[in-house]
């Protein structure tokens, strides 16, 4: 067993790389008294309105959080959100030197409008745009800038302008003597060719397959076929509450369950498990260990609002509570 404490002391002097799609979340609290006389509609009355940060300003956060240091690459807008965003990555005491200001770009926002507890409306704003011009130039710049104090690089893809085919190249050719994580979406999926973990979850696997896939047998199939077709080194796929489901660097598959939690609000779980992935892999623990504390960061996640962060101590009583369960739990399939 890994314990906690072990496990912050090697990840502390970590320095990852985080690259994607930054993120403002806006949580709009309120009340439902009555529908409107306009459209069958909720009025809701407005009564506090909540931002944290997301996409990739979330995974760097979680890193931030456990006591590593991440060098975020995004792009936001010169506008109040985009000020936002800094004003809080500061708060945190993230580093933002290697983020881009642009003029051309709007900081993406998503809000969300909640009254009774529950989600009611999702609004989006964003770009979904491909940087060009100066903003490219600019994201090479700071990827040089990071390239010799990394020890990894994160990809978190969220198809909102940032990573496509140009920058995706630059980013392995850059990367190639460091791991890279890859947390990917349906547009990119195969373009992330020799990393050295692959984490898409279910749906994706799907969507980019164009079919559904039910058993194990059939999901084992896939990954097999993913992972020599964009050849990295490791390949993981979450399932929500069915677990992981991986093939390492050996070519075994192994299976690992989800630990039994209320679950409040999925948003955000996904950034917690490759942040957590990333860190453990970095810090010398092996896959199956890496996807356990990955699972039990995600398990705390969920019982939280929105993309939030997990804590030393909330990872630490996470550890006591289910790291030797979830262990005896890892099944080796074969096919």
């Amino acid at each position: 067993m890994i314990r906690a404490d072990d496990f912050l002391k090697k990840i502390k002097n970590l320095k990852i790389t985080v690259i994607g799609d930054i993120i403002l979340d806006e949580y709009i609290f309120g009340e439902v008294e009555r529908i409107s006389p306009e459209a069958p509609v909720p009025v809701v009355r407005a009564e506090k309105n909540l931002y944290n940060l997301g996409g990739a300003a979330n995974v760097a956060l979680n890193i931030k959080s456990l006591g590593a240091e991440p060098l975020l690459i995004g792009v936001i807008g010169k506008d109040s959100p985009g000020e936002r965003v800094i004003q809080k990555l500061k708060e945190k005491k993230i580093n933002t030197d290697y983020i881009i200001v642009s003029g051309e770009w709007k900081t993406i926002v998503k809000s969300r409008i909640i009254a009774q507890n529950q989600q009611i409306l999702r609004i989006d704003y964003e770009n979904n745009m491909e940087i060009k011009g100066d903003v490219f130039k600019k994201f090479l710049e700071s990827l040089e800038k990071v390239q010799q104090e990394s020890d990894a690089f994160l990809i978190q893809d969220y198809e909102k302008g940032l990573l496509f085919k140009k920058t995706i190249k630059e980013i392995l050719e850059i990367s190639k003597n460091k791991p890279v994580f890859v947390d990917p979406k349906f547009e990119n999926f195969f373009l992330y060719k020799n990393v050295y973990l692959f984490k898409p979850n279910l749906k994706e696997v799907e969507k980019s397959l164009g079919k559904r896939v039910k058993d194990d047998a059939g999901k084992i199939t896939v990954l097999k076929n993913i992972k020599s077709k964009i050849k990295c080194k490791n390949i993981v796929m979450t399932m929500g509450e069915k677990g992981m489901l991986g093939i390492d660097s050996k070519n075994r598959v192994f299976k690992i369950p989800s630990i039994k939690v209320e679950v409040y609000d999925v948003t955000g779980a996904g950034d917690t498990v490759i942040s957590l992935l990333s860190l453990a892999l970095c810090s010398k623990s092996d896959i199956i260990h890496s996807c356990i504390i990955a699972t039990i960061g995600a398990g705390i996640e969920v019982t939280k609002l929105g993309a939030s962060s997990i804590t030393k101590s909330e990872l630490t009583d996470g550890f006591k509570n289910f790291y030797n369960r979830l262990f005896k739990q890892v099944k080796f399939l074969t096919v």
